[in-house]
This record gives C-alpha cells, sequence and structure tokens, in this order.
C-alpha cells in the first residue's frame, strides 16, 4: 500500500516522493508486466512508460475510486495492451488448430501448485488465450471491459477465456477429472 503522504508529495513534484513510489511499487509493476510481455527489454520499456504515464497522471488519482495499486494496475496493463498491439500485432483470437500440447506439471494437489508452476503454464499458453485470462482472472476485468480494450465481441471474450480455461487444466493438471478452486 502506498502512502498517501508519497502520493500528495508526488503531485507536488517532490523526487524523493516519486523515488520512493517508484521503489515501492517497481516489483508489482513488474510482476504484472512479465506476464504480458515476455521478452526482457520489451518489459524494461513497458514499465518506463508506464512510470512516466503515473508520474504525469498522479494528479488524477482519487483514493475514493480504490486503491492505488488497483490505479496503477490500469495503467499498467493498459500500457501492455497498447504495446502488443503497436509491436507484436499478436493474434486477438487463438484457433484450436493453433494449439499444441504442454504438460507442464503432474500434480493432483492443486494446493502444491506455486505460482511459478502457473507463470511456466501461462508462458506457454497461446497468445489470444493468455491475454484474456488474465485480464479476467488475474487483473479482474469483465467481459464487457475485455471486449473494449481489444476491440473484440463480449461473445469472443467468453470463448477465448473458456479455451484458455480448458487449456490451462489440460496442460497444468494431469487429472481432468478434478475441478481447481473455481479456475476452471
Amino acid at each position: 500500500m502506498v502512502d498517501k503522504l508519497i502520493i500528495s508529495n508526488c503531485i507536488k513534484g517532490n523526487r524523493e516522493a516519486h523515488s520512493s513510489l517508484y521503489n515501492s511499487c517497481i516489483p508489482y509493476t513488474y510482476s504484472i508486466v512479465s506476464r504480458y510481455l515476455p521478452n526482457k527489454e520489451d518489459q524494461k520499456d513497458i514499465i518506463q512508460e508506464s512510470f512516466v504515464k503515473v508520474f504525469k497522471n498522479v494528479h488524477k488519482y482519487d483514493d475514493s475510486k480504490g486503491t492505488f495499486n488497483t490505479w496503477l494496475r490500469k495503467i499498467v496493463v493498459n500500457e501492455c495492451l497498447m504495446y502488443i498491439r503497436k509491436n507484436k500485432r499478436l493474434p486477438i483470437l487463438t484457433s484450436v488448430d493453433q494449439i499444441q500440447e504442454t504438460k507442464m506439471v503432474s500434480n493432483d494437489n492443486y494446493d502444491q501448485l506455486t505460482k511459478k508452476d502457473i507463470l511456466k503454464a501461462l508462458s506457454g499458453m497461446p497468445e489470444g488465450y493468455k491475454i484474456v485470462f488474465m485480464l479476467n482472472v488475474i487483473d479482474g476485468y469483465d467481459h464487457g471491459e475485455i471486449s473494449q480494450k481489444l476491440n473484440i465481441k463480449k461473445e469472443t471474450s467468453r470463448s477465448q477465456l473458456a479455451r484458455a480455461k480448458k487449456w490451462m487444466q489440460k496442460n497444468l493438471i494431469d487429472n481432468r477429472k478434478n475441478i481447481a478452486y473455481g479456475l476452471f
């Protein structure tokens, strides 16, 4: 949680406050960016662009509308999506024919799945599925918001999410009969 005094000092242009805000938020920002972009140089660029936008717009942050991390996450996710659209031109839809099966973890006990297991599985997920999955499951956007951000229909978002969940279930867990805590 970012201290209100730090935010207030950032608004006033205090460099120490900027540094403090950056240092406290960089791990969170990196965790978001690394899910969307695998390349380290791309990650650094997006993190830099995100913080430029944060410092430029910190005066617009309204704590009555949510936490600072929620506000920051929206900026970072939007920067990632803009970068993907602009530079990667990744297909937002993944056809069933493009999928290659990959066994990531053999584990019947979901409690033993680690963050590393899930991130490894995400790195192998087809891009169209991965983006919708991360936006919905990890970053909490609904299908209406996803459809606007990605310029797709709500039904397409729902379909890609359903396919992503099936892909994750098939590739993360050997025992396909189990259902994992609402993820699948």
